[in-house]
């Protein structure tokens, strides 16, 4: 499975709307994770493999960029299943 889905938002988090941090977690954590959790059984019995496509912010968040950062670092903190 590949994760590809992504949006990204551009400020700080006092100029980050609260619509678009719930949009960026939404859409780059917790919409990956639901899919993961359904589809691991499958992938366990088919010895397949979850491939997510971050961003380098997750490991070194960008001024101006941190709601997305911190969006990506979550994603990525959850490598596993």
């Amino acid at each position: 499975m590949v994760n590809a889905a992504g949006v990204v938002a551009f400020g700080s988090l006092p100029d980050t709307d609260d619509v678009v941090l719930e949009e960026l977690f939404l859409t780059n954590v917790l919409g990956p994770l639901w899919l993961i959790k359904r589809v691991a059984p499958s992938l366990t019995a088919t010895q397949g493999s979850i491939v997510s496509i971050s961003a380098v912010v997750a490991e070194s968040p960008m001024t101006g960029m941190v709601g997305y950062s911190a969006s990506k670092a979550a994603l990525t903190g959850a490598d596993q299943f």
